[in-house]
């Protein structure tokens, strides 16, 4: 009998030291952390930027897109995800060069959708914040178009002279945020840390 308390007892240690993790990185985030709308404002001033600098006049502006945050999280979760968009992390969504390519990945033209979450601890895959972009998977240098900013617009030009976005699909579902996302991918690591606790218990009784 003592045995099995003690089983218990280091199974209940170990999933509370994981979930405290968890639980640190979201109440605990840095004090200045940028929101997500922050980092894609500042990320359209960067590509608004270079492509003055650079001519090209089909720069888009990137806007937060929910779907693509869902599967954010998932990939940060340790989910296996393939679709229109390009992972990278957040440490490189404002790098001017890139030694694979001609242009960095935040600063293809074509790339209007962005979703940006932070890595959970409980997977070793990524150790930073990863972001997505797009609907492209593999932009190519052929896309961009040369000329003044705005010049090579085919939707009209948003305030700051980038073309605008495509208007996002009216049937995708109800707006959530990142926090809700990511709570629960939390409960689903405890339910899963919950029933191999149990299973282990039923196999020693």
């Amino acid at each position: 009998m003592k045995t099995y308390l003690h089983v218990i007892l280091l199974l209940l240690a170990i999933a509370g030291s994981v979930t405290s993790g968890i639980f640190d990185d979201l109440a605990n985030p840095p004090r200045k952390e940028e929101t997500l709308q922050e980092t894609v404002d500042r990320l359209n001033r960067a590509r608004k930027e270079h492509a003055e600098k650079q001519g090209v006049g089909n720069m888009h502006e990137v806007k937060l897109d929910e779907e693509l945050l869902k599967t954010a999280v998932s990939i940060s979760n340790c989910d296996d995800k393939k679709g229109s968009f390009e992972i990278l992390k957040k440490s490189e969504l404002f790098s001017t060069s890139d030694k694979n390519r001609v242009r960095p990945k935040g600063y293809h033209p074509l790339q209007t959708r962005i979703a940006c979450t932070k890595h959970l601890t409980t997977c070793k895959k990524y150790d930073e914040d990863i972001c997505l972009l797009g609907p492209h998977t593999n932009p190519t240098e052929d896309q961009v178009k040369t000329g003044t900013l705005g010049a090579k617009c085919n939707t009209g030009v948003n305030v700051d002279g980038l073309c605008n976005a495509p208007k996002a699909d009216p049937n995708s579902a109800n707006p959530v945020s990142e926090s809700s996302i990511q709570n629960g991918s939390i409960q689903k690591s405890i339910l899963i840390l919950f029933f191999f606790a149990l299973a282990i218990i039923m196999v020693l009784v």
